[in-house]
């Protein structure tokens, strides 16, 4: 894996100075990626993480900024839509709507947690085509997931390969988070 991008530190990683706007739906995700270099879902989870106050239950900055930058390693950049860019709008998106008054006080540490996990690799190693094209070439996605999955849970399926060797420190923040 590269080195690490983004300082996870609170000195360094100033939400402020990167975009005032990462709570409302006027976000600007491309701007964001300019500022971070082309590397926006890393910044965009942990500002995330830390605004719903998610860092604090075990999980520190650096090992939450490994975890994204794995999985944000496994966004095709060359992809129109289904790269790194969009995770991190829907992972802003997310955060957005966690955020609502609606839904602020309904919903868990646990379950905010998740979806923005979830919102993170949503498409993690995504070939940038649909189902009916893989399968109609044969694609070795196809042929590997026709038994146990279906190529839209592909993406799912690698993100948990890709932490697999980091279940036991998910376990203890599961529980830290309950």
């Amino acid at each position: 894996m590269a080195a690490l991008k983004v300082d996870p530190s609170p000195a360094t990683f100033n939400l402020d100075r990167s975009n005032r706007d990462f709570d409302e739906w006027t976000f600007d995700v491309f701007q964001w990626n300019n500022t971070f270099g082309g590397h926006p879902l890393t910044p965009a989870l942990l500002a995330a993480m830390r605004k719903h106050r998610l860092l604090d239950a075990g999980v520190t900055p650096a090992t939450m900024a490994r975890f994204a930058q794995a999985i944000e390693d496994g966004y095709d950049t060359g992809l129109q839509y289904h790269n790194r860019i969009h995770a991190a709008d829907v992972v802003q998106a997310v955060h957005a709507l966690l955020t609502h008054r609606m839904l602020h006080d309904s919903v868990t540490p646990l379950d905010r947690f998740s979806i923005l996990i979830a919102a993170c690799v949503h498409d993690f190693k995504h070939p940038g085509v649909n189902n009916a094209f893989l399968i109609a070439t044969g694609s070795d996605i196809a042929v590997r997931c026709a038994c146990l999955l279906t190529p839209a849970t592909y993406p799912r399926a690698r993100a948990v390969d890709t932490t697999t060797s980091r279940c036991s420190r998910a376990c203890t923040l599961r529980a830290r988070l309950s």
